[in-house]
């Protein structure tokens, strides 16, 4: 998973540890303080969203840290989210963060996405984490597939992250899986449709003739929500 690290410029202008590294890389400017490592050890710079202020800050409840908390949400979910949860989120893990800096990991965002009554919907849906050990139950694992495209969205405003939805075969489960990595996490169940590949390549409900084979474009996995059993 995703990790956020946040360290301060130290005082002769460098910025240390993971921040150097990134600058040193070409790939985060000095005045850059919040970098995030991909699940390869690859590190970018966190794009700023600027709502509240036009910086990044953590260690005490004001607007600079709102603006680090909805950022890292953002590029975490994929989707900028309601006010009331980013803001629960800076008073949880950036209001007390320490001066120097902070580390977050996408296991510890996750956990804490999970015990929020709004953490984990998004339109109707229901954001899972656990993929691996869900995909790896017996009736799915020897099923076959039927993949509907991995050009799906949570935001309709933002490209990234993608989306792809399969079918299961003997199951008739409908899911959509996060590709963020090559060992992807997050998942959603969509539901279920009975009468197998047919009934999915219908032009009636769920999809309405949206999806038929390989979907291609822009498309935006909310469209799908209460469309299954």
């Amino acid at each position: 998973m995703k990790t956020y690290i946040g360290q301060r410029p130290a005082d002769d202008g460098e910025a240390p540890g993971a921040l150097l590294e990134a600058a040193a890389m070409g790939v985060c400017p000095e005045s850059c303080r919040v970098v995030v490592v991909e699940d390869d050890g690859q590190p970018r710079p966190l794009p700023l969203i600027v709502r509240h202020a036009n910086s990044f800050e953590w260690g005490y409840a004001g607007s600079g840290p709102a603006t680090t908390a909805l950022s890292i949400l953002t590029d975490y979910l994929g989707y900028e989210p309601d006010r009331p949860l980013y803001q629960r989120f800076k008073f949880a893990f950036l209001a007390t963060a320490p001066h120097a800096g902070f580390t977050l990991t996408g296991d510890t965002i996750a956990a804490w996405l999970a015990e929020q009554p709004d953490g984990r919907q998004r339109d109707g849906l229901e954001i899972q984490t656990g993929f691996q050990a869900w995909i790896a139950a017996p009736a799915r694992a020897r099923s076959p597939e039927v993949d509907y495209g991995c050009w799906w969205t949570l935001d309709a405003h933002r490209s990234h992250p993608r989306w792809r939805v399969s079918f299961i075969v003997d199951t008739g489960e409908v899911y959509a899986v996060e590709l963020t990595s090559q060992r992807p996490d997050r998942f959603i169940v969509l539901g279920r449709v009975p009468g197998g590949r047919q009934a999915m390549e219908t032009t009636d409900p769920p999809f309405g003739g949206r999806v038929c084979g390989w979907a291609e474009g822009e498309l935006y996995l909310p469209d799908l929500a209460g469309r299954f059993e």
